[in-house]
């Protein structure tokens, strides 16, 4: 009797990345289990995958959620509390056995940079290679779908958009771009495994 494939955890499975991830490796035929907040976003999630229902804050949910998981992908909002979540989560993975840790960090991640949410990537990106656990960091600077919450502002203002706000201004991407994707290949380039 064969036995149901390991699944991937992926966190934020109803927002603009984790949705992505989702969809990408649903159509690929992997076991996806999707994390959501509330009941109530099972409804929004990609066809065919496994909701489970779980809270950064709560690390009985997140241990029960990463159980029998292969591999997951984690991404959390942007909040003062990220830094803590996503360490807890990694600490979490790695005492469920969870193989590989796939993170959505930051462009220009930096433990002395002013900007607080580089910080805090970078310090998650130290912890996690420091627990041993194999990951891969994801590093975009900005998605064009982040345009959207400048749709009013654009519209208002006659179709101009703020230099910050740009693609030339800095690198962008899409959600769905295979150049910041998890890849297909078992040993992708971004990925590290711990030495021995």
């Amino acid at each position: 009797m064969t036995q149901p494939a390991s699944p991937v955890l992926v966190t934020g499975a109803t927002g603009h990345t984790g949705r992505a991830v989702a969809e990408a490796l649903s159509r690929r035929g992997t076991s996806v289990r999707a994390m959501v907040r509330a009941e109530t976003d099972r409804d929004r999630l990609p066809a065919g995958v496994q909701p489970v229902v779980a809270d950064f804050d709560d690390p009985a949910s997140i241990a029960a959620t990463l159980h029998g998981a292969r591999r997951a992908y984690l991404v959390t909002p942007s909040s003062e509390r990220a830094e803590a979540q996503q360490r807890r989560f990694a600490d979490l993975a790695v005492q469920a056995g969870v193989g590989h840790l796939v993170v959505l960090s930051q462009l220009g991640a930096d433990e002395q940079s002013p900007v607080r949410f580089l910080r805090y990537h970078a310090a998650v990106e130290r912890h996690i290679r420091d627990l041993g656990i194999a990951y891969t960091f994801l590093r975009p600077n900005l998605f064009f779908q982040g345009l959207l919450a400048f749709a009013a502002t654009i519209a208002a203002d006659g179709g101009s958009t703020p230099r910050a706000a740009t693609p030339r201004s800095a690198p962008w991407t899409s959600v769905t771009s295979p150049r910041w994707a998890p890849p297909r290949s078992p040993k992708p380039a971004m990925t590290a495994r711990p030495t021995t």
